[in-house]
């Protein structure tokens, strides 16, 4: 199995997490990354995984090398008439699609009306256990949220802090994005490490939401990466309930109203320390890196007996 990684933003997480980092995991001589089409000859017997930036021009490639292939969707991408179009294509010559999440892979069947196998993300993140710790009234609450900012840039961060401060008085938040200059000065631009370090320091993750009808189907269709490695670095999240695969995971974090969520976290230190450890057991069974490759492989192997 060859995954096709972007030379250009070979360390982004999608192609980390589709990619490199399942490669490292497979310890298979047979599997491997492709930066380059034109690198595959016609005819090649190898199973190709495709997954951001794929284009009309690799699609061309690919069904005039007739080439096995699997396309891999990460997001909800088929607002526009062209991506649509594109795989629509792609669903009459691939092998099969693949998804992070279950309602992904669902709508994904109903778009295209071909199989959607669900492989989640990864984790890549180092297990940390929890710390457990009471909250004096005097004490600061430190709060850390982090992911793309096409995701938190509308979110009214001012506002959330104000209603969480009803709860307790002192609240330190911290803002990880790949940040732009209209962002707020208080904001962190984000970097692998400095997302670790962070998360490391702080007693918390808040993980609001945008949503609304209008990106419904984009919103619910995000995998849970996000609070699987915080739950791996041995915090506590505290998020909403409009992302399904989110909702997954309610034995191990809160999932619902944030102030409600902020309060059982300060008030219930042995509960919260009790499902981050839970958490982190459903993840090295479900998660960790070699589990999630594996997924790959089998999934290569049922695609190769179908075939024969």
């Amino acid at each position: 199995m060859y995954f096709y990684v972007s030379d250009k933003e070979h360390n982004r997480y999608s192609f980390r997490s589709r990619g490199t980092l399942l490669l490292e995991n497979m310890n298979n001589i047979n599997n491997g990354l492709i930066t380059d089409i034109a690198d595959i000859q016609s005819n090649d017997k190898r199973l190709f995984v495709f997954g951001k930036k794929f284009t009309n021009n690799i699609l061309d490639n690919l069904i005039e090398k007739n080439i096995k292939f699997i396309c891999d969707i990460s997001d909800y991408k088929f607002f526009k008439n062209e991506t649509r179009e594109l795989y629509t294509r792609a669903s009459k010559h691939c092998s099969c699609f693949v998804a992070t999440c279950k309602y992904l892979a669902k709508q994904v069947e109903i778009l295209f009306d071909k199989k959607c196998y669900v492989i989640e993300d990864l984790t890549e993140r180092t297990k940390t256990k929890p710390i457990k710790k009471v909250f004096e009234k005097n004490d600061t609450v430190h709060l850390v949220c982090y992911g793309a900012r096409k995701n938190l840039h509308k979110i009214p961060f001012d506002n959330i802090k104000a209603t969480l401060e009803l709860v307790h008085p002192k609240i330190k938040l911290d803002v990880i994005t790949n940040k732009n200059k209209d962002d707020p000065d208080w904001w962190e631009d984000w970097s692998f490490d400095k997302q670790e370090n962070l998360v490391n320091k702080c007693d918390a993750i808040l993980l609001p939401i945008l949503y609304n009808e209008k990106i419904s189907k984009f919103v619910k269709s995000k995998g849970n990466n996000r609070p699987v490695d915080a739950i791996q670095q041995g915090k506590f999240v505290i998020t909403q309930n409009y992302i399904p695969s989110y909702a997954d995971l309610k034995n191990y974090m809160w999932v619902g109203n944030l102030t409600k969520g902020f309060e059982y976290f300060v008030n219930n230190p042995n509960e919260v320390y009790q499902k981050v450890l839970e958490g982190q057991a459903h993840i090295t069974k479900y998660y960790a890196p070699t589990v999630t490759a594996e997924k790959w492989l089998q999934l290569e192997r049922t695609i190769n007996e179908k075939s024969t």
